[in-house]
């Protein structure tokens, strides 16, 4: 998968910056969501960083890569300070701009209700999903990587200027080489690219939807936990299966409903609750919705009615 990374590799620099002496009183990230990656070097004490699922510490001469659409904040420890670059990028550069870094990350950030306010069409990003990252990695040569960001982050602000871009991009993949080649001296994995994720991701829902169609299944936190918007993912789950994520989850468990009426061993609030429908009501108007007729009429037209409920007809 390497060779694979290497030559689609299209790398555009966004915004870079150096944070000297942040503490907790004078530099506070509020949760937040990226649209593309964002790579932290920590070149002097620790910052913590926590995410919906974990929190964990970055370290001096320590890389961390916040991918894309993962919620998260970063604070410090209670007196502590520390200094490190950001700088955000694209791998996977695409020739029309999808979203705009300088509203997203530049101007100041928006509120409501202590949620940060984003753009939904910023949520539609693709050319990045393929690929995964670890969330620290050691740096053992910290002085040159400390001198290509310093580079980037000199230039940054001058971006509009067309020499200077070919410079901070160049300083980008120099900064992509430096990783990778420490990483295989010391056996560090960095990425994880797969062109076809989507795909895997597909297959993994499906599976998913199979094996815990009778639980309660919450389809945004799965999709959170794939890296995607809501919506790109069912953009891409409708190409691929012609349908709505939520209306294969339907689909589904009323395919399963219908086996177990068939079956003539459950009554059909039982069938209801062994398909991830506790609310008989629910299960019954949906049922209706797809088949035209309500569980009971559907059991008296196959002969299996075994009791009989308040009419939802």
């Amino acid at each position: 998968m390497k060779n694979q990374f290497l030559e689609e590799l299209n790398i555009d620099v966004h915004v870079a910056h150096f944070v000297n002496g942040a503490n907790n009183s004078n530099h506070k990230i509020p949760w937040r969501r990226l649209y593309d990656y964002e790579l932290i070097f920590v070149v002097d004490g620790e910052l913590i960083v926590r995410t919906k699922t974990e929190t964990y510490t970055v370290k001096k001469n320590q890389l961390h890569i916040m991918p894309p659409f993962t919620y998260h904040t970063r604070y410090f420890e209670a007196d502590a300070q520390c200094s490190y670059y950001g700088i955000h990028l694209d791998f996977f550069a695409s020739s029309k701009e999808d979203f705009s870094y300088y509203d997203a990350y530049i101007v100041p950030i928006k509120f409501e209700n202590e949620d940060f306010v984003e753009q939904e069409k910023w949520l539609n990003r693709k050319r990045f999903e393929g690929i995964k990252v670890p969330s620290c990695l050691d740096i053992q040569r910290p002085k040159q990587l400390e001198a290509l960001c310093k580079t980037i982050c000199r230039n940054s602000a001058k971006k509009n200027d067309p020499y200077l871009k070919i410079l901070l991009n160049a300083n980008a993949y120099a900064i992509v080489h430096h990783i990778l080649q420490e990483c295989e001296k010391s056996g560090q994995p960095l990425f994880s690219y797969n062109k076809n994720l989507h795909a895997d991701i597909i297959a993994d829902f499906i599976e998913l939807v199979q094996h815990e169609y009778m639980n309660e299944l919450d389809i945004d936190k799965i999709v959170f936990g794939y890296g995607l918007s809501k919506n790109h993912f069912a953009k891409i789950f409708k190409q691929a299966m012609h349908t709505a994520p939520h209306n294969y989850l339907i689909d589904y468990r009323l395919e399963k409903a219908k086996e177990l009426l068939k079956s003539g061993k459950y009554y059909i609030n039982e069938v209801a609750e062994k398909v991830g429908y506790p609310n008989y009501a629910y299960f019954s108007r949906l049922f209706k919705n797809k088949e035209g007729v309500s569980p009971q009429n559907y059991l008296l037209k196959n002969g299996r009615l075994r009791n009989k409920l308040p009419s939802d007809d």
